[in-house]
């Protein structure tokens, strides 16, 4: 790896070259994912996960309100008591550590 400076005014940048570089492809199975739908969701948001078993979950508003949390005890989600709008869903596992998030829709017809 080399590199070069740029312009050093009142904003600095730098190039960075890589040589003799080459990019492999990841195992997909080594990293943890997780499908959150249908979306919009009017009812149940599923979820389908690979590579763990996310057990808690938190559903936040834009503000960042948490509006519901729980025991993921199934693959379903019930938010029909929510209000349209977007939301994120933090998925967690607390035994291996790991956790994601997903932006998810509500919208009733």
């Amino acid at each position: 790896i080399s590199e070069t400076e740029g312009f050093k005014g009142q904003i600095g940048w730098s190039v960075i070259f890589l040589e003799n570089s080459f990019v492999t492809s990841t195992n997909e199975s080594s990293h943890p994912t997780a499908d959150v739908f249908p979306l919009p969701a009017s009812e149940l948001l599923t979820v389908r996960s690979s590579g763990i078993n996310y057990s808690q979950y938190k559903l936040s508003d834009l503000s960042g309100k948490i509006v519901a949390e729980g025991a993921l005890l199934s693959s379903n989600i019930n938010v029909s008591q929510y209000p349209d709008g977007i939301y994120f869903l933090h998925l967690s596992d607390q035994i291996q550590g790991s956790s994601i998030t997903r932006k998810v829709i509500i919208k009733h017809e």
